[in-house]
């Protein structure tokens, strides 16, 4: 066999370790109840009202993906510039 002689003897507690530990997280699971979750049927709520600057840009760019390529287009471009103006001599 695999185990036996001084290698079981060895092995002993770490085995004890981990069979006690399998134990009580097993024991421990089985005591929790499964929370009840509210079943959803694809409904949304109704859409928000944008007003201010959100209005301007919701009413070009409807859907969340395009605001965020917006903005993410609008960093990347202000990144460029301050990338592209000269440093001052040192």
């Amino acid at each position: 066999p695999l185990l036996s002689g001084p290698n079981r003897a060895t092995l002993a507690p770490f085995t004890k370790l981990t069979m006690n530990a399998l134990r009580s997280t097993a024991r421990i699971a089985s005591r929790r109840v499964p929370q009840q979750v509210q079943k959803r049927q694809m409904g949304g709520g109704a859409a928000p009202e944008w007003t201010g600057l959100d209005k301007v840009i919701r009413d070009k760019f409807p859907e969340d993906y395009q605001v965020a390529g917006l903005i993410l287009g609008g960093y990347t471009a202000l990144f460029a510039l301050v990338q592209m103006m000269p440093s001052s001599p040192p």
